[in-house]
């Protein structure tokens, strides 16, 4: 259960409630890989559902993310 807290308040009610359960979107992305062991990447994923339930059109919610990752290669692709 999330709970949600508003001002000093505490509240029971689970957010989960005034969700979707199903969201799909759009990734986006670039890998660099450099010094032959280590690769860089950009990544933004852009959500295209509204998540939120019951709201009015006005206040649709979307999941929008920016990832950056640094990796270390273990081996070789040769």
């Amino acid at each position: 259960m999330v709970l949600a807290k508003g001002g000093n308040k505490h509240s029971d009610h689970d957010i989960l409630d005034d969700s979707e359960r199903l969201e799909y979107g759009v990734d986006f992305g670039i890998d660099v890989v450099f010094l032959k062991q280590f690769m860089a990447g950009l990544r933004y994923d852009m959500g295209l559902s509204n998540i939120a339930k019951d709201i009015p059109k006005k206040y649709e919610i979307y999941n929008r993310t920016l990832m950056f990752n640094l990796s270390y290669i273990l081996g070789s692709a040769n």
